[in-house]
């Protein structure tokens, strides 16, 4: 039971007391000095304020208490206590087994450390695995042929797109982001797609460079220059065509699967 029902009971067993008294009392004559009446008045008066912000609509329960005798109110009081101190030593359990379960040991919170280490790796384990398909499913999507030598050589291949304005390049067996020419401005001429690619070329070139090259058609001028100074300089290559709307490297791992 709350503060406030209790403090309602308190207040009716006073009231029907007080009741009680007066009809007691009948018509005796009674005296009041006029100073003492007017400060019982304004303290009686502090007090109902008081029980009025406590109560609230206590006008309604002392009404309804105006036809129980006291000895049941008392007896509905005490009944009211005992089920409110029962409450409170539940409540007060409940909350003492809730705080001794709360407590973990020092084995059930390795154990439960041990359980989110291994949750999270199941995680990121789900995490790559997502991408590896992503990944297969988009070189699905590409259509592209994958290439590659023989394991154990000892050659060192590019797979090179040659299209009109742009040249890319990407090692074979090594998933790298292909390198693109696409020309830059010279001090007197520009220096074109193809020239730049021969410059860089220049410096892979060896006894275990070779260079396959896709041609595209729009790429065919740039194709012929490049083959006449790859025969210059006896660099290996070999050479294909290529649709103008066909995806040979991905834009992130080039030339591997």
């Amino acid at each position: 039971m709350s503060t406030s029902g209790i403090m309602i009971m308190i207040v009716l067993l006073l009231s029907l007391e007080l009741i009680q008294r007066h009809g007691q009392a009948g018509h005796a004559a009674v005296t009041f000095d006029l100073p003492t009446l007017q400060d019982g008045i304004a303290a009686a008066s502090r007090d109902l304020e008081i029980i009025e912000a406590e109560l609230k609509n206590g006008d309604e329960l002392v009404q309804a208490a105006s036809s129980i005798s006291v000895v049941a109110l008392k007896d509905r009081l005490q009944t009211l206590l005992t089920a409110n101190a029962a409450f409170t030593e539940e409540r007060d359990e409940l909350m003492s087994e809730v705080q001794v379960q709360s407590q973990a040991t020092p084995e059930t919170m390795a154990q439960e450390q041990q359980k989110a280490t291994l949750n999270s790796q199941i995680h990121e384990l789900a995490q790559t695995r997502d991408s590896l398909q992503q990944q297969l499913q988009q070189t699905q999507q590409d259509d592209r042929p994958i290439f590659s030598f023989p394991r154990g050589t000892e050659t060192s291949g590019w797979l090179v797109e040659i299209s009109a304005k742009r040249i890319q390049a990407a090692p074979f067996g090594r998933a790298e982001r292909p390198m693109v020419f696409s020309g830059k401005p010279g001090t007197l001429i520009d220096i074109t797609p193809q020239q730049e690619f021969l410059d860089w070329s220049a410096k892979q070139s060896g006894q275990h460079a070779y260079f396959f090259l896709l041609v595209r058609p729009s790429g065919a001028a740039a194709f012929d220059e490049i083959c006449g100074r790859f025969d210059q300089l006896r660099t290996r290559y070999g050479f294909d065509v290529m649709g103008t709307d066909q995806i040979l490297l991905h834009p992130e791992r080039g030339a591997v699967e």
